[in-house]
């Protein structure tokens, strides 16, 4: 599997934030350390959250936390067949259908 950086992060235009508080300003709750720091390092789906080694501590941004999710969405999207959706029918609509059924076939002589 390739590995996808997304794009990079510009250190002059966007904020840096911790990578737990990227993730919670970026999506309104707050993840498990772990998560974005996998994120960061390991990636998801072959994409990879940008990040960069600031004052010692691992930084995002939420704009590039953002580009990350909209990434996956994307690949999961596009690995995803279409959706076919069948409609269940109630036991009463079932019977009916099974009546008719039957009704035809001796129609038929069957």
């Amino acid at each position: 599997m390739t590995r996808k950086l997304t794009s990079v992060i510009l250190i002059n235009g966007e904020k840096l934030y911790s990578l737990t508080d990227a993730y919670e300003l970026a999506t309104g709750t707050r993840p498990h350390l772990s998560v974005p720091w996998r994120h960061s390092t390991r990636g998801l789906r072959g994409i990879i959250l940008e990040s960069i080694m600031a004052g010692g501590k691992r930084r995002t941004s939420v704009k590039a936390a953002q580009r990350f999710f909209q990434s996956l969405t994307e690949a999961k999207n596009q690995s995803l067949p279409a959706l076919k959706v069948e409609q269940t029918r109630s036991s009463k609509s079932r019977q009916h259908a099974i009546d008719r059924s039957k009704e035809s076939l001796s129609a038929a002589g069957v």
